[in-house]
Formats: C-alpha cells, structure tokens, sequence
C-alpha cells in the first residue's frame, strides 16, 4: 500500500531586517564613493553617522496595485524593472563623474547629514576634509527630487503606448 504524505507548507519568506537593509545601504554608499573616488575614507565614518546618512536617503519602494484595482503582478514588475532601470543608469553630473540617481541619493544624504544634522563644527570639518563632495543643497537644479522624478517620467514614457 501506498503511504499518504502530508506536504509541508512553505514558510513565507522573512522580510528584510534592519540589519541586513543597513548592510545593503553600506555597500550602496561605498559604490558611490567610489564612483567618485572618496571610498578610501569610508572607515572613518561613525555608525551612528551611517545610521543617520541612512535615514535620510530616500529609499524607492516596488510598485503595488491599490485595492479595487485589477494590475498583473507582471505589469508591476515590468514598471519596477523599468525604474530600477532609470535610477541606476547614471545619468546625473556630479563634478567630473556621472553617477546613477541611486548613488546621488546617498551622496546628498550624506552632504544633508553633514552640513545640517551633525552639531559638532570640528567633525563637520573633519568629514568635510576627508570626503570633497561638492554638493550644494540649496541648488533645485541639484535636488535629488527632481532626480527622482525623471526616473519615473522616463519610465512612464518607455512604458507608453503611443496609439
């Protein structure tokens, strides 16, 4: 005779912990300074300036279809791919360097933490000595918003059917 076996149920998959989303952001952070050639100083940093640089980095979430609505979870995949897609071609100027939309956001977090947030002059100097981003946050053309935006209108505009 035949035995019944009882399939085991699979686990839904764990969501990303703080942990694992801070070591993501780290290694985001490090790519971006080296695109322009300040990772050398990475180490110099405090964990609770990484924390805060973290924080303060705008982080884009997957498309989801709002309720009532009938979208194709493939459909939101193609929209997501297609951000992604925007946010990590680099497109943005930064000096010398063009770098992706997504490193730009780290980089201005970074300038954000630094000239607004910490409160010590001599550390402000300090990072500003060590790490030479030349990043003006008074300067809408600069804005990381506007970055942001044109990733999505250009995925928008990729994603258009013309007829």
């Amino acid at each position: 005779m035949s035995r019944k076996r009882i399939k085991k149920k699979k686990l839904p998959q764990k969501q990303n912990s703080n942990k694992q989303a801070m070591n993501r952001f780290k290694v985001l952070f490090c790519g971006a300074l080296k695109e322009i050639g300040q990772d050398k100083h990475f180490h110099l940093l405090k964990h609770s300036e990484l924390q805060r640089i973290f924080l303060y980095t705008i982080q884009v979430i997957r498309p989801r279809a709002k309720f009532g609505f009938n979208i194709a979870s493939k459909d939101l995949q193609e929209i997501n791919d297609h951000i992604q897609h925007y946010l990590r071609k680099p497109l943005v100027l930064l000096g010398e360097n063009t770098i992706s939309t997504n490193a730009y956001s780290c980089l201005y977090a970074f300038v954000y933490v630094r000239e607004r947030i910490i409160q010590n002059e001599e550390r402000q100097l300090f990072l500003k000595e060590q790490f030479n981003i030349d990043i003006d946050l008074d300067d809408e053309s600069k804005d990381i918003m506007r970055f942001l935006h044109s990733a999505y209108l250009k995925a928008i505009i990729a994603l258009g059917n013309p007829r």
